[in-house]
């Protein structure tokens, strides 16, 4: 009885239908996505560094190094004005469920030493690290979960490459024989969040500018402090 209740319950599961959709933008809010309230969070930001031969592209490094101490209190700011549970409410009403939330390994763990690169590579990613504790982003990752349980909605945690994956370390896994042409070093978050491109499903059950229209919705107005 136990197997054929175990094996009816894999079955529903197999044969559900995915319908996801991406909710990017947050945690790594790249500035050409032009999300509400972007321009506030990149206001006075330059591209920085040594991206040789090619010029470096702004990130959210840039917002770490080149805003004067204040671009944690910003990154909050930003956090708490995008996540919104209208957002949530929306891709319910939409036809999807489940939400993939990408994050930064920064997000989540804060290492104590530099990164083991180039020097301008270096101070970019470290400024980067220490931007935000994980304590700071927790309540916002916390809620995200809460919006999206409150709506029937699932949620996929897709963090990026670890810290060991984006430059050379001991710890770090084996690297491949060098090839001929090698790749340039990592260039912030360009590098890593290219891997973070959302894929919708394709039987998306909206069309594309409703989606847009959604993530350029105006957020309500709260306060600073994470809702519980």
């Amino acid at each position: 009885m136990a197997r054929r209740l175990l094996l009816a319950l894999v079955c529903s599961v197999a044969d559900a239908e995915i319908k996801g959709i991406n909710y990017g933008g947050r945690f790594i809010p790249e500035h050409w996505l032009g999300l509400p309230h972007m321009r506030e969070l990149y206001e006075g930001a330059t591209p920085g560094g040594d991206c040789s031969p090619k010029p470096c592209k702004l990130s959210l490094c840039d917002v770490a190094a080149s805003t004067d101490g204040a671009a944690g209190q910003r990154m909050i700011q930003y956090l708490n004005r995008s996540i919104q549970l209208e957002h949530f409410e929306t891709m319910k009403r939409m036809g999807f469920n489940y939400v993939r939330l990408p994050l930064g390994y920064w997000n989540v763990v804060q290492p104590t030493e530099a990164p083991d690169a180039p020097n301008s590579t270096a101070s970019r990613w470290r400024a980067l690290e220490l931007m935000g504790m994980p304590s700071e982003y927790a309540p916002y990752i916390a809620r995200v979960l809460r919006f999206a349980n409150s709506t029937g909605l699932q949620v996929l945690l897709s963090p990026g490459a670890p810290r060991a994956a984006l430059s050379p370390s001991p710890l770090a896994a084996p690297s491949p024989a060098p090839s001929p042409s090698p790749s340039p070093p990592p260039r912030c978050c360009s590098t890593c969040t290219g891997r973070l491109a959302g894929r919708q499903s394709t039987k998306t059950p909206a069309a594309p500018q409703r989606v847009r229209a959604m993530a350029a919705a105006k957020p309500a107005t709260t306060s600073l402090a994470p809702e519980t």
